[in-house]
């Protein structure tokens, strides 16, 4: 504090609000004025430098600031306090070692004021199992059986069933993300567990978010359910996306071939949207490459999407993996991807997410690829 004091006026005040931070109140300061203040602290504490045995640390700050402007009103001092705490929190999202304004209409202010309001959302699904899977049908294009289900999250809110880009975002910038993914991990161990004999071929895909492989947490989760509860590795699929994957390659090779020792394999989701080098896919551990859905949304009618998506499926092949294409919306793009060879396909024309398991895990290709085309759908 002496040093903060050390480049303050005798009269200003400033008050230690928790163990590493603390406020500072300028009466009647220009803009100007708290830039150039705010500035002078930031630059002292970021030259000071001490000494504990042979090494020297220096430290740094990060610097929120709110102005009450004379039009403004504000019913308690706490709203204040409030906002300077927001824009120091955005301070260090964007790097720290910064001073950052507080803006009304700022989106990166207005996104952690809405997190706020969606973490004890999300800790209350955590802990009162408001989570739910949904499940749709991936189909084998040879021969129209279906393959496996991709599992998806959904969250309960009151009569509302949310989707995972409502919440899933939320909960990885909070810190959240390794209890969902534990969550969606142990869950479906146990859904297989309690499914029937008559689907004991059946296998199922898991999502996992861009974290799940940069620690050491699911790994040893995983191997424990599947010795307690006699499931077979074979039956889970894990999909992390391309831009997660080549996040840190060499950690999450690793611990993609440390889980693949266990009998699961793996897919690399969102295929051909980071445009990615090939030399990364070329030394991926990965079963299955899955065709990034923006390709395959207008595929009837781009020229340039069916090139490129003739290409993916032909460098999975050439790779030794299978290709599957999500999106799949009307016969004409199932027609065309058959064409093109891919192995696996998904999409609302074979089904959507449901709560429940096909009772038919049989689908009449030839029937579905000879109806008309509709050109509404296309459009």
């Amino acid at each position: 504090m002496w040093m903060i004091r050390s480049k303050l006026s005798a009269e200003t005040f400033i008050a230690r609000v928790g163990s590493n931070s603390f406020q500072v109140f300028l009466n009647k300061a220009s803009k100007p004025q708290v830039i150039e203040i705010a500035d002078e602290i930031r630059m002292a504490i970021e030259d000071f430098e001490f000494s504990v045995a042979a090494n020297t640390y220096n430290v740094s700050a990060s610097l929120g600031v709110a102005i009450l402007s004379p039009s403004e009103k504000i019913n308690r001092a706490s709203e204040l306090m409030s906002q300077a705490h927001q824009a120091c929190c955005t301070a260090k999202k964007m790097g720290r070692n910064r001073i950052y304004f507080f803006e009304n209409s700022d989106t990166q202010l207005a996104m952690l004021r809405d997190d706020a309001k969606w973490v004890p959302k999300i800790k209350e699904a955590l802990r009162d199992d408001l989570f739910q899977l949904v499940f749709q049908p991936v189909v084998h294009l040879a021969d129209g059986n279906v393959s496996h289900y991709e599992t998806l999250i959904r969250m309960r809110d009151g009569d509302k069933l949310l989707t995972p880009g409502e919440f899933i975002p939320v909960a990885e910038r909070m810190g959240l993300i390794q209890q969902v993914d534990l969550w969606v991990v142990t869950s479906i161990i146990d859904y297989i567990a309690a499914l029937p004999e008559s689907y004991k071929d059946i296998s199922f895909t898991v999502n996992l978010s861009s974290h799940a492989l940069q620690c050491d947490y699911l790994l040893p989760v995983i191997k424990s359910k599947l010795d307690t509860t006699w499931v077979s590795p074979s039956r889970l699929t894990f999909e992390i996306t391309e831009t997660a994957a080549v996040t840190d390659f060499d950690k999450t090779r690793q611990m993609v071939s440390k889980i693949r020792a266990l009998g699961c394999r793996f897919a690399l989701d969102d295929f051909g949207a980071g445009f990615s080098s090939f030399n990364y896919i070329k030394n991926f551990p990965v079963d299955y490459l899955k065709i990034d859905g923006q390709f395959i949304n207008n595929l009837a009618c781009d020229s340039s999407d069916q090139v490129l998506v003739k290409s993916m499926i032909d460098i999975a092949h050439s790779l030794g993996k299978k290709a599957i294409a999500e999106y799949v919306s009307n016969a004409e793009i199932l027609r065309l991807l058959k064409e093109f060879g891919v192995d696996y396909v998904q999409g609302y024309l074979l089904g959507k997410p449901e709560k429940e398991l096909l009772e038919e895990q049989y689908f009449p290709l030839s029937d579905i690829l000879r109806k008309p085309l509709d050109m509404d759908a296309l459009l």
